[in-house]
């Protein structure tokens, strides 16, 4: 080959180099030189990126004075969204993803949230396509305080005497336990324990006379407002003379009842003083006649009649007042608080939403009390005076 033709065909090569179209050498590795012995280096794995979650509304640590209230909240997924839950305090709050929105990578969260009295945890937890997962919680307050500053709260006064001074009233076995008993049921169901006073032989707040007026008067005058509800019970021995029925505290005297027994006259005016926009009084005490046996039930009767004459008061009672108002060892209780408790422990929930209604809760031991009697041969029957259909919720069971 001339000197002429080698030199051009030098120069066709560097041009076809130059193109790309020849490769620079004549074999390329096809991977990277590696030691004899050396594993092949791995991929480096793919980072799953969880749900963002943002929640617009409620603020957090918001409170709020209605039962229900908005949630709006937005959650973004690379890998797409594939289910969105949301609880109120563990309770499931229906967010369904419709078709559309599914595999969506944002998708907007609304749902109307009830608010339990007290402090809420709201939460809601998000799962995309490839299995990522996040969670994102937040706390909410409902206050029973209206906006017009008026408290819109339950209060309490529990009282149970179990032993009696005078000789002449007999023990009424159970009677402490009982108050105990429902306080608590109370408590669980959301009541304040400032809210209610506790006069029972166990406590420093002993149930004499002064005590149950001073509880059934000032006490509950200065707390309850307009807007307010209160529920007495009371647990223990009742009587009556000739002209009127008593509720007996722990210093009764049988002889001198108008001066150391409640008349329930008197607790119809300490009730009718109060603001409070309904009142519900449960007795679990039978009335017995000073002179033996028991009291008449068109005495006792005339007595609740007066009580519960104003629209939103209203009266349970153990029994009719020619019936025994029963306490069986076998339960440690009276059988009416034994099925009161029960009743506000979610049992008389009838329409199973979570909340325990004045309908429910009489509804609940007139059938349960009844038929327990029935079974041990004896006859008691729960007896309600007044219109139970306003009366507040005693208890809420979320």
């Amino acid at each position: 080959m001339s000197r002429r033709s080698g030199a051009w065909l030098l120069a066709v090569v560097v041009v076809l180099v130059a193109l790309g179209l020849v490769s620079a050498s004549a074999q390329e590795p096809s991977e990277t030189p590696r030691l004899p012995g050396l594993p092949r280096p791995s991929q480096a794995p793919l980072r799953i990126v969880a749900p963002s979650i943002q929640i617009t509304s409620p603020p957090a640590d918001a409170t709020f004075h209605q039962e229900n209230v908005r949630l709006v909240a937005a959650t973004t997924s690379l890998a797409g969204v594939a289910n969105v839950a949301v609880t109120v305090n563990g309770r499931a709050v229906p967010t369904p993803l419709n078709a559309l929105e599914r595999g969506s990578r944002h998708v907007t969260i609304e749902a109307t949230l009830e608010l339990a009295p007290g402090d809420n945890v709201i939460n809601i937890a998000v799962t995309d396509a490839v299995g990522g997962r996040s969670t994102v919680s937040r706390r909410v307050k409902r206050s029973l305080l209206t906006a017009s500053g008026d408290i819109a709260e339950l209060h309490a006064v529990v009282i149970g005497v179990r032993s009696y001074r005078h000789a002449a009233v007999p023990t009424r076995r159970f009677a402490e336990n009982d108050a105990r008993a429902v306080a608590d049921a109370l408590v669980r169901g959301g009541l304040k324990a400032a809210n209610m006073r506790v006069l029972h032989d166990g406590s420093g707040d002993a149930p004499t006379l002064g005590r149950v007026n001073d509880a059934l008067g000032d006490w509950l005058y200065d707390r309850v407002g307009a807007r307010d509800s209160v529920v007495i019970y009371f647990a223990g021995h009742g009587a009556k003379d000739d002209e009127r029925a008593y509720l007996l505290p722990r210093d009764a005297d049988p002889g001198v009842p108008e001066s150391t027994a409640l008349d329930l006259e008197r607790l119809e005016s300490l009730v009718r003083r109060l603001r409070a926009r309904q009142v519900l009084i449960v007795v679990d005490a039978p009335f017995a006649r000073m002179s033996g046996g028991f009291a008449g039930a068109t005495t006792v009767q005339q007595a609740m009649t007066l009580i519960t004459r104003r629209a939103g008061r209203a009266v349970i009672a153990a029994s009719g007042g020619n019936e025994e108002a029963l306490e069986l060892a076998s339960l440690k209780h009276g059988l009416l608080t034994h099925y009161v408790v029960r009743g506000l422990d979610g049992d008389a929930d009838a329409d199973r939403d979570g909340v325990i209604t004045g309908p429910e809760l009489f509804a609940h031991v007139e059938r349960h009390v009844e038929e327990h009697a029935s079974n041990l041969g004896a006859r008691q029957r729960p007896v309600m005076y007044g219109n139970l259909a306003d009366l507040p919720v005693l208890a809420r069971r979320k």
